[in-house]
Protein backbone atom coordinates (compact mmCIF):
# COMPACT_ATOMS: atom_id res chain seq x y z
CA UNK A 1 0.00 0.00 0.00
CA UNK A 2 1.46 3.54 -0.81
CA UNK A 3 1.17 5.79 2.04
CA UNK A 4 1.38 8.71 0.20
CA UNK A 5 -2.82 7.62 -1.00
CA UNK A 6 -4.02 6.62 2.76
CA UNK A 7 -2.31 10.37 4.25
CA UNK A 8 -2.00 13.35 2.19
CA UNK A 9 1.59 13.74 4.45
CA UNK A 10 4.72 14.78 3.88
CA UNK A 11 8.52 12.88 3.81
CA UNK A 12 10.37 14.33 6.63
CA UNK A 13 13.98 13.24 5.83
CA UNK A 14 16.25 12.68 8.51
CA UNK A 15 14.09 12.30 11.19
CA UNK A 16 15.09 8.87 12.05
CA UNK A 17 18.09 10.20 14.79
CA UNK A 18 16.33 13.33 15.98
CA UNK A 19 13.17 11.67 17.56
CA UNK A 20 13.82 8.52 19.27
CA UNK A 21 12.12 8.02 22.32
CA UNK A 22 11.41 5.17 25.03
CA UNK A 23 7.53 4.80 24.51
CA UNK A 24 7.92 4.49 20.83
CA UNK A 25 4.36 2.47 20.15
CA UNK A 26 5.56 -0.06 17.30
CA UNK A 27 3.04 -1.59 14.97
CA UNK A 28 0.17 0.33 15.43
CA UNK A 29 -2.95 0.18 12.79
CA UNK A 30 -4.15 3.67 12.47
CA UNK A 31 -6.81 5.25 10.70
CA UNK A 32 -7.52 8.57 9.05
CA UNK A 33 -10.37 10.88 9.14
CA UNK A 34 -12.03 9.05 6.54
CA UNK A 35 -11.26 5.45 7.88
CA UNK A 36 -8.79 4.60 5.78
CA UNK A 37 -6.18 2.23 7.25
CA UNK A 38 -2.59 2.21 7.77
CA UNK A 39 0.25 0.50 9.79
CA UNK A 40 2.83 2.20 11.23
CA UNK A 41 5.36 2.99 13.50
CA UNK A 42 4.27 6.47 16.02
CA UNK A 43 7.89 8.03 16.75
CA UNK A 44 7.07 11.36 18.00
CA UNK A 45 5.22 14.33 18.42
CA UNK A 46 6.07 18.16 17.38
CA UNK A 47 3.40 21.05 17.43
CA UNK A 48 0.45 19.94 15.65
CA UNK A 49 2.01 17.17 13.92
CA UNK A 50 3.11 13.30 14.94
CA UNK A 51 6.19 11.54 13.24
CA UNK A 52 5.16 7.91 12.45
CA UNK A 53 7.64 5.26 10.58
CA UNK A 54 6.42 3.05 7.88
CA UNK A 55 8.94 0.82 5.84
CA UNK A 56 12.01 2.50 7.09
CA UNK A 57 10.83 5.89 6.40
CA UNK A 58 9.48 8.60 8.32
CA UNK A 59 6.63 10.79 7.86
CA UNK A 60 4.82 14.01 9.38
CA UNK A 61 1.41 13.51 9.56
CA UNK A 62 -1.06 16.64 11.27
CA UNK A 63 -3.12 15.29 14.46
CA UNK A 64 -6.14 16.27 12.55
CA UNK A 65 -5.87 13.87 9.97
CA UNK A 66 -6.32 10.78 11.43
CA UNK A 67 -9.40 9.45 13.28
CA UNK A 68 -11.03 10.55 15.79
CA UNK A 69 -10.08 7.40 18.39
CA UNK A 70 -6.36 7.65 17.11
CA UNK A 71 -6.61 11.80 17.94
CA UNK A 72 -7.51 10.39 21.11
CA UNK A 73 -4.71 7.31 21.72
CA UNK A 74 -2.31 9.70 20.13
CA UNK A 75 -3.17 12.78 23.02
CA UNK A 76 -3.47 10.03 25.75
CA UNK A 77 0.13 8.74 24.53
CA UNK A 78 1.91 12.53 24.78
CA UNK A 79 1.09 12.51 28.18
CA UNK A 80 2.07 9.50 29.22
CA UNK A 81 5.50 10.49 27.63
CA UNK A 82 6.87 13.53 28.45
CA UNK A 83 9.83 12.95 26.09
CA UNK A 84 7.83 12.73 23.45
CA UNK A 85 7.73 16.01 22.01
CA UNK A 86 11.01 17.23 20.29
CA UNK A 87 11.45 20.16 18.91
CA UNK A 88 14.37 22.11 16.48
CA UNK A 89 15.04 25.58 15.97
CA UNK A 90 17.85 27.42 14.33
CA UNK A 91 19.71 30.64 15.46
CA UNK A 92 21.55 33.41 13.92
CA UNK A 93 22.96 36.15 16.14
CA UNK A 94 25.24 39.57 14.90
CA UNK A 95 26.40 42.32 17.13
CA UNK A 96 26.66 45.82 15.44
CA UNK A 97 28.47 48.86 17.19
CA UNK A 98 27.19 52.25 15.50
CA UNK A 99 30.34 53.73 13.85
CA UNK A 100 32.21 56.64 15.27
CA UNK A 101 31.25 59.13 12.28
CA UNK A 102 27.80 58.79 13.47
CA UNK A 103 28.21 58.90 17.48
CA UNK A 104 28.80 62.13 19.37
CA UNK A 105 31.57 62.12 21.88
CA UNK A 106 32.14 64.39 23.79
CA UNK A 107 36.01 64.56 24.65
CA UNK A 108 35.86 66.42 28.01
CA UNK A 109 33.93 63.71 29.06
CA UNK A 110 35.52 60.66 30.90
CA UNK A 111 32.27 58.66 31.06
CA UNK A 112 32.11 57.35 26.99
CA UNK A 113 28.95 55.59 25.86
CA UNK A 114 29.18 53.39 22.61
CA UNK A 115 25.49 51.76 21.33
CA UNK A 116 25.12 48.72 19.56
CA UNK A 117 22.51 46.71 17.80
CA UNK A 118 21.98 42.57 18.84
CA UNK A 119 20.01 41.29 15.73
CA UNK A 120 18.91 37.76 16.49
CA UNK A 121 16.79 35.52 14.18
CA UNK A 122 15.10 32.03 14.95
CA UNK A 123 13.39 30.09 12.82
CA UNK A 124 10.70 27.06 13.65
CA UNK A 125 12.40 23.90 11.85
CA UNK A 126 9.52 22.05 13.63
CA UNK A 127 7.37 20.24 10.85
CA UNK A 128 4.18 21.27 12.60
CA UNK A 129 2.97 24.69 14.07
CA UNK A 130 3.90 25.11 17.48
CA UNK A 131 1.23 27.35 19.33
CA UNK A 132 0.89 30.25 22.44
CA UNK A 133 5.00 30.05 22.30
CA UNK A 134 7.15 33.08 23.00
CA UNK A 135 10.66 33.69 22.39
CA UNK A 136 12.98 35.48 25.01
CA UNK A 137 16.40 37.23 23.69
CA UNK A 138 19.21 38.26 26.46
CA UNK A 139 21.85 40.28 25.69
CA UNK A 140 24.60 39.81 28.54
CA UNK A 141 27.07 42.51 29.45
CA UNK A 142 29.61 42.56 32.07
CA UNK A 143 29.12 46.06 32.96
CA UNK A 144 32.85 47.18 34.53
CA UNK A 145 31.78 51.23 33.84
CA UNK A 146 28.76 51.59 36.62
CA UNK A 147 27.72 55.33 38.18
CA UNK A 148 24.98 53.63 40.33
CA UNK A 149 27.63 51.80 42.66
CA UNK A 150 31.41 51.95 43.71
CA UNK A 151 32.84 51.12 40.44
CA UNK A 152 33.15 54.21 38.36
CA UNK A 153 34.48 55.75 41.90
CA UNK A 154 37.31 52.91 42.33
CA UNK A 155 37.94 53.96 38.45
CA UNK A 156 38.30 57.28 39.56
CA UNK A 157 40.80 56.14 42.17
CA UNK A 158 42.88 53.95 39.94
CA UNK A 159 41.69 50.88 41.02
CA UNK A 160 40.47 48.95 37.87
CA UNK A 161 37.50 46.34 39.54
CA UNK A 162 38.76 42.69 38.03
CA UNK A 163 35.07 41.85 36.89
CA UNK A 164 32.00 43.62 36.41
CA UNK A 165 28.27 43.03 37.29
CA UNK A 166 26.17 41.22 34.93
CA UNK A 167 23.73 43.40 33.04
CA UNK A 168 20.87 41.59 31.16
CA UNK A 169 18.94 43.92 28.33
CA UNK A 170 15.96 41.69 27.03
CA UNK A 171 13.05 41.28 24.34
CA UNK A 172 10.53 38.95 24.06
CA UNK A 173 8.33 38.39 21.04
CA UNK A 174 5.42 36.47 21.64
CA UNK A 175 3.61 34.16 19.33
CA UNK A 176 -0.13 32.97 19.31
CA UNK A 177 0.74 30.48 16.49
CA UNK A 178 4.69 29.87 15.15
CA UNK A 179 4.42 28.01 11.13
CA UNK A 180 6.78 25.88 10.11
CA UNK A 181 10.18 27.47 8.42
CA UNK A 182 8.71 31.39 9.70
CA UNK A 183 11.71 33.03 11.46
CA UNK A 184 11.47 35.73 14.28
CA UNK A 185 13.71 38.62 13.83
CA UNK A 186 15.06 40.58 16.55
CA UNK A 187 16.98 43.65 16.81
CA UNK A 188 17.85 44.99 20.19
CA UNK A 189 19.89 48.51 20.79
CA UNK A 190 21.75 48.54 23.85
CA UNK A 191 24.33 51.04 25.56
CA UNK A 192 27.88 50.20 26.35
CA UNK A 193 30.32 52.61 28.95
CA UNK A 194 33.76 52.86 28.93
CA UNK A 195 35.67 54.90 30.90
CA UNK A 196 38.13 57.35 29.28
CA UNK A 197 41.87 57.77 31.97
CA UNK A 198 44.06 61.48 30.76
CA UNK A 199 47.20 61.33 31.94
CA UNK A 200 48.64 64.73 30.81
CA UNK A 201 48.43 64.81 26.75
CA UNK A 202 47.84 60.99 26.66
CA UNK A 203 44.49 59.71 26.31
CA UNK A 204 43.58 55.93 27.15
CA UNK A 205 40.20 53.49 27.04
CA UNK A 206 40.94 52.28 30.77
CA UNK A 207 38.19 50.29 30.91
CA UNK A 208 34.87 49.38 29.30
CA UNK A 209 31.90 47.09 29.57
CA UNK A 210 32.39 43.82 28.01
CA UNK A 211 29.53 41.90 25.84
CA UNK A 212 29.34 38.58 26.69
CA UNK A 213 26.91 37.72 24.45
CA UNK A 214 23.55 36.52 24.21
CA UNK A 215 20.85 34.33 25.81
CA UNK A 216 18.09 33.07 23.63
CA UNK A 217 15.02 30.70 24.74
CA UNK A 218 11.85 29.40 23.64
CA UNK A 219 8.79 29.00 25.77
CA UNK A 220 5.68 27.55 25.96
CA UNK A 221 3.78 28.47 28.81
CA UNK A 222 6.30 27.90 31.59
CA UNK A 223 7.91 25.07 29.56
CA UNK A 224 11.61 26.03 27.93
CA UNK A 225 11.56 24.00 24.13
CA UNK A 226 14.98 24.90 23.71
CA UNK A 227 18.21 27.50 24.89
CA UNK A 228 21.10 28.60 22.52
CA UNK A 229 23.92 30.64 23.69
CA UNK A 230 26.30 32.44 21.65
CA UNK A 231 29.36 34.29 22.56
CA UNK A 232 30.31 37.69 21.34
CA UNK A 233 33.99 36.79 21.16
CA UNK A 234 35.43 33.10 21.40
CA UNK A 235 35.72 32.48 24.67
CA UNK A 236 34.18 35.10 26.36
CA UNK A 237 32.72 33.40 29.05
CA UNK A 238 29.05 33.66 28.29
CA UNK A 239 28.67 29.57 28.92
CA UNK A 240 29.11 30.12 32.70
CA UNK A 241 26.30 32.67 32.87
CA UNK A 242 22.86 30.67 33.69
CA UNK A 243 19.81 32.13 32.45
CA UNK A 244 18.03 34.52 34.99
CA UNK A 245 14.71 36.49 35.11
CA UNK A 246 15.64 38.77 38.05
CA UNK A 247 17.32 42.40 37.22
CA UNK A 248 16.33 41.98 34.06
CA UNK A 249 15.99 45.12 31.73
CA UNK A 250 13.31 45.08 29.37
CA UNK A 251 14.84 46.61 25.83
CA UNK A 252 12.82 48.36 22.92
CA UNK A 253 13.57 46.38 20.43
CA UNK A 254 12.08 46.20 17.18
CA UNK A 255 10.35 42.46 16.18
CA UNK A 256 9.38 41.37 13.24
CA UNK A 257 7.66 37.62 12.17
CA UNK A 258 8.60 36.58 8.66
CA UNK A 259 7.15 34.04 6.77
CA UNK A 260 8.42 31.37 4.58
CA UNK A 261 8.40 31.66 0.87
CA UNK A 262 5.76 29.61 -0.80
Amino acid sequence: MNSARVFPIAFALGLAGLFPISGEVSGRTFKDSQGREIEADLVAVSGDSVVIKRGGRDFTVKISQFSIDDQAFIKDWIQKNPDAEKFRFSYFVDFDAETASSRKVDYDERLQSRPYVCSASVTNRNPGALKGVKVACQVIVEDFVDTRGNRFRALNSGIKPSSGRIQRIQAVAELEEWKPESRVDIDLPFPTEYYVDRDGGRVDNAVSDKILGVIIRVYRGDQVLDEYKKAEDPGGGIDSVPWSDKEVEEGKASIEIKEPRS
